[in-house]
C-alpha cells in the first residue's frame, strides 16, 4: 500500500534494513512487470546465488540495473605483511601471513567475479556499471538515470577532444 508522508523514507529504511539485515542479496519480492529494478551492492556473494537471484527477478518480466561498489582496496588488496581480514557480514576473520602473496591470484579471482557479473547482466538485457568509493556519488547516479533514460554511455567525465582547424585555416584550397 503505497504511503506518503513526513517519516515514509525512515518507514521505507527500517523495512529496507530489517529484511536484508542477514542477507547482502536483495530479499524476494513480487515485482510488477515491466518495471525496473535497481540494485546496489558489492556482489561479492557466491555467484552462484546472485546469479539465482537475478534470474528469479528477471523470470517477473523486471529489467535490472546493477551498481557493484567497491572500495578500491577491495579490487587491489594493497596490503603487505601479516594482514587480518574481517568480513563485514558474519564477522568471520582470516589471517593472512603474507597479504602481497595473495594479491594477484586475489585480483584474477575479482576480475572473473565481476566478468561473470557483466556476462548474465548481458544476458538478461540488463545494466550494469562499477562504482569505486573513492569517486564521487553523482557519478553513478548520473549513469544509472542514463540507464533509466535508455542513453547507455560510460558516464566518467572525460576532457574534449581539441578542436580540428577549419580547412581555410589549415591551408587547403578549393
Amino acid at each position: 500500500m503505497p504511503s506518503t508522508g513526513r517519516y515514509v523514507s525512515r518507514k521505507i529504511a527500517e523495512v529496507l534494513l530489517s529484511e536484508t539485515a542477514d542477507d547482502s542479496l536483495p530479499p524476494p519480492a513480487r515485482l510488477n512487470r515491466f518495471s525496473e529494478c535497481i540494485l546496489f551492492s558489492d556482489f561479492l556473494e557466491p555467484i552462484e546465488d546472485t546469479v539465482a537471484r537475478f534470474h528469479e527477478i528477471a523470470s517477473q518480466g523486471v529489467r535490472g540495473h546493477l551498481v557493484q561498489i567497491l572500495d578500491p582496496a577491495e579490487e587491489t588488496l594493497p596490503y603487505s605483511g601479516r594482514t587480518e581480514f574481517e568480513a563485514s557480514e558474519g564477522g568471520d576473520t582470516m589471517i593472512a601471513g603474507r597479504a602481497e602473496d595473495l594479491r594477484d591470484k586475489y585480483r584474477k579471482r575479482i576480475e572473473r567475479h565481476r566478468l561473470d557479473l557483466q556476462e548474465v547482466a548481458r544476458q538478461l538485457g540488463w545494466s550494469f556499471v562499477l562504482h569505486h568509493t573513492d569517486r564521487p556519488a553523482e557519478e553513478v547516479l548520473l549513469a544509472v538515470h542514463g540507464q533509466l533514460a535508455g542513453q547507455e554511455r560510460d558516464y566518467r567525465y572525460r576532457p574534449g577532444r581539441a578542436a580540428t582547424a577549419p580547412a581555410a585555416e589549415t591551408g587547403a584550397r578549393s
